[in-house]
């Protein structure tokens, strides 16, 4: 799937899955147009040389991306704003951000990923109670940003070879512990 001005992968809604394809050179990979698409799993794709790979608007939950390799997008790997999402096992590389979650997401894992050589390794903005956990995370500009955020948990992860391993800023009550940080 290639080769599209505005997406890839366009839709809405719940209890989708996409699966098995190779996703270029469109503005947006994949791109959830709707408020509040849930329930939906991405797995197995090559997402890459798009605006963003993966997007989704805002409110959007209990989602799962896992398995995908999501490089070189000008923009973020994957964006979106929700809740109850679930990352893991993807390698997210060579993209403006890797893993951007604006303002309002909340309860999200992070896990078993490689994340490297981008701008930011994972952003979070005005977001709570956030676990990361069991990834590496190496080679970026910021490997983990918080920013106005409370409550995030962030633990046995590999963080080497960033500008800045870990970052909060006006963040509260979260916990940083068991990580492996270094270079």
């Amino acid at each position: 799937i290639q080769n599209n001005t505005h997406s890839g992968i366009s839709l809405s809604g719940y209890h989708n899955e996409i699966y098995g394809n190779t996703i270029q050179n469109n503005g947006y990979g994949i791109h959830f147009s709707q408020y509040s698409s849930n329930n939906n799993s991405i797995y197995g794709n090559t997402i890459q040389n798009n605006g963003y790979g993966i997007h989704f608007s805002q409110y959007s939950g209990d989602n799962k991306i896992y398995g995908n390799t999501i490089q070189n997008n000008t923009y973020s790997g994957i964006s979106l704003s929700g809740y109850h999402n679930e990352i893991y096992g993807n390698t997210i590389q060579n993209n403006g951000d890797g893993i951007h979650f604006s303002q309002y997401s909340d309860s999200n894992k992070i896990y078993g990923n490689t994340i490297q050589n981008n701008g930011y390794g994972i952003c979070f903005g005005f977001s709570d109670s956030n676990k990361i956990y069991g990834n590496t995370i190496q080679n970026n500009g910021y490997g983990i940003v918080f920013n106005d955020s409370s409550r995030d948990i962030i633990y046995n992860n590999t963080i080497q070879n960033n500008e800045v391993g870990i970052n909060f800023y006006h963040s509260y009550y979260s916990k940083i512990y068991g990580n492996t940080i270094q270079n």
